[in-house]
């Protein structure tokens, strides 16, 4: 066996998750395969480790559909950096479970369309998509956060880029930790 199939294992059965690249159609895909999987095994917390420079919106909402969806409360453990749509997986872990690395970096943003080039209809069409997801967005993030809609509109209007502490008074986690890692009863809270 292979060390990243030894890896993959070992973490599945430990009931962690890795989320550790920009997120894409592929990436979400493997992500919410083993939620599913390590959910349909028990009802036990899974650990969801976060580092990530965001990607794709539609592929982002998925695995946030997905972690809504299950029975198991999915603990959210930001470390590194996580940047875009990746904050907002981050966000979405139980309520009282949501940890961040005390040196984590986080920014949030506006969405924005990655279409290329297109034409008048084209991009008339597609700013219309964009700006209702867009409003989506915004709705789920201040649910999360317990922030007014009108803040985090604001907020999203540029790259706006928090330390930890300033991610937990933001509401988007809940505390700052410091990890003992493998097994999942590793959280000492920082002082």
């Amino acid at each position: 066996m292979e060390t990243k199939d030894k890896l993959e294992n070992f973490f599945l059965d430990t009931r962690q998750v890795m989320l550790k690249e920009e997120i894409t159609e592929k990436s979400s895909r493997k992500i919410i395969e083993h939620l599913l999987y390590l959910d349909n095994e028990n009802t036990n917390d899974i650990l969801l480790h976060i580092s990530s420079c965001g990607g794709s919106v539609h592929a982002g909402l998925a695995i946030y559909d997905t972690i809504q969806s299950l029975k198991s409360e999915v603990i959210t453990y930001g470390v590194g950096y996580i940047y875009s749509m990746a904050v907002h997986i981050l966000a979405a872990g139980e309520f009282g479970k949501r940890y961040i690395s005390k040196n984590c970096n986080v920014m949030i943003h506006d969405i924005s369309d990655h279409y290329g080039r297109l034409n008048a209809e084209a991009i008339k069409i597609n700013t219309k998509e964009v700006l209702a997801t867009k409003t989506r967005l915004v709705k789920i993030f201040a649910s999360l956060t317990h922030q007014d809609i009108e803040k985090v509109e604001a907020d999203f209007d540029r790259d706006n880029y928090m330390t930890a502490k300033e991610t937990v008074k933001y509401g988007i986690v809940d505390k700052i930790v410091c990890g003992t890692f493998p097994n999942n009863k590793f959280y000492k809270e920082q002082k």
